[in-house]
């Protein structure tokens, strides 16, 4: 897109390729008010310029058309900074050049505002007052409701805690802004059903491009990157199955595979496969048991259940953040469900140097009396978890948000070495997962007791029983 009258005060230091050209042509007619579109989804397979588009093109043209402000998000703040803020390209040129020091303002913005990823930059139509970029993370999802932006690009839109889009879209509309998502798939998570919801959209524009569409690889180059990645996963300790997935999601840009590195997406694709994610309907002459996950100053999460026989139902899911436990006592009450036990983690017993008192004690004169979960190590727990999954039925509606969080909960990757770490990542899927490890540690405590304890007649006990 470099025949444009801007190019005179705009030095650009890029040249579309022919497959981005429909995208930047349909972002610029928006831009210009000549097109509805407000929303523009890039499945784009690995390495063909997803971001250095939006940063070389669209980002610089946006902010010299009039004052505004444009937020560049990442899922983590650490990886704006180490991606785009501090990134070179593989020809050298650094990424956050393209936004030219010509349509700077000659004091640079950072040093005012105490090192922020942010620039001012000069515009057309105001001289007087200039727009704002900015790098932002979604660590703290809420944090980007801040200023008003007319453009909000979210980088690796499969990685986001989905929330993002709750958070940002009356924003947009209230500012007729734009959104730009850009994403390899990572599974069948909520980058799927973006995909879904906007392909058919007219207020979207969504470009879906494998390799084999952009021809950035030849299908030779593309057989020598399978045949490497496989003998770098079984080096590794991983399946050729996994590498392939890995590949697939890359370089074909499926949505199919499990997440690569999740604990239970797996699990969670066969509990789909088998008709366990449904509407399932409450039964009202069982009890509904609890399982938290209790966040300090983060999400706190609850998992709903009921247990008839052998199927273990998971019937609701509650997420929060920023709420004292009388907020979550007053959402068991709200739900008119009738309670049999609430399982926490075993730290719940844990006094607050500020109070005095444990979570538990807090929660007692609340009404909810807690029984605390066994302190497992983490991995224990998801093995705990993985065996208890083939008898897990999910409400599809009601736990939408935790079953994302289950099928996004993955290993932590190290990029240095190119390996995962032996830990959990944590971000926005860990809580929900964490509900659940509650839910496995209990779980499998008091079936093997009462399974050991059965032999002599004793009936088993499965939480949400009766009696």
């Amino acid at each position: 897109m470099n025949e444009n009258k801007w190019d005179v005060i705009i030095p650009y230091h890029f040249t579309a390729r022919d497959y981005q050209v429909p995208f930047l042509s349909a972002v610029e007619k928006s831009i210009l008010g000549l097109s509805p579109i407000r929303y523009f989804y890039q499945i784009w397979h690995r390495r063909s310029g997803k971001d250095k588009v939006n940063i070389a093109d669209v980002v610089p043209r946006r902010l010299f058309q009039d004052p505004c402000l444009v937020k560049y998000v990442y899922p983590t703040l650490v990886m704006g900074r180490d991606n785009l803020w501090n990134g070179i390209g593989g020809d050298g040129f650094r990424f956050m050049d393209h936004i030219p020091k010509a349509i700077r303002v000659p004091t640079p913005y950072p040093a005012r505002v105490g090192g922020r990823m942010v620039l001012e930059v000069k515009n057309k139509k105001d001289l007087l007052t200039p727009s704002l970029f900015q790098i932002a993370g979604t660590d703290n999802p809420d944090s980007l409701r801040g200023g008003n932006p007319k453009i909000y690009v979210i980088s690796e839109w499969a990685e986001h805690d989905p929330y993002v889009f709750d958070v940002i879209e009356p924003i947009i509309k209230e500012n007729d802004g734009i959104v730009i998502l850009n994403t390899t798939p990572r599974g069948d998570n909520h980058a799927r059903a973006s995909y879904e919801f906007g392909k058919n959209n007219p207020f979207w524009f969504v470009q879906k491009l494998s390799y084999q569409d952009t021809k950035v690889f030849s299908e030779d180059q593309y057989k020598r990157i399978l045949e490497d990645t496989v003998k770098r996963f079984e080096a590794d300790g991983r399946s050729a199955e996994e590498a392939i997935s890995y590949c697939e999601q890359e370089y074909l840009c499926s949505f199919d595979s499990p997440v690569i590195g999740s604990y239970y997406g797996a699990s969670m694709m066969k509990a789909e496969k088998e008709g366990r994610v449904l509407n399932i309907p409450i039964e009202h002459s069982l009890s509904v048991d609890t399982y938290w996950d209790l966040g300090m100053d983060d999400s706190m999460t609850i998992w709903f259940i009921q247990t008839a026989g052998m199927e273990i139902r998971f019937i609701d899911y509650y997420e929060n953040s920023g709420e004292g436990l009388a907020h979550y006592a007053k959402i068991l009450q709200d739900k008119g469900y009738i309670y049999g036990r609430h399982y926490a983690p075993f730290d719940i017993a844990v006094r607050e140097l500020g109070t005095g008192k444990s979570r538990w004690e807090i929660a007692k004169g609340l009404g909810i009396k807690f029984e605390t979960a066994p302190k497992l190590e983490i991995d224990d727990g998801i093995n705990a978890g993985r065996s208890i999954f083939n008898q897990c039925w999910f409400d599809k509606d009601k736990c939408n948000r935790g079953i994302q969080a289950l099928k996004n909960y993955k290993k932590d990757w190290d990029e240095k070495n190119k390996v995962f770490r032996g830990t959990p990542q944590h971000n926005w899927a860990s809580h929900g997962a964490d509900a659940f490890r509650t839910f496995a540690v209990c779980y499998r405590r008091v079936t093997a007791t009462f399974q050991t304890q059965g032999v002599g007649g004793v009936k088993p006990y499965y939480p949400g029983m009766p009696g």
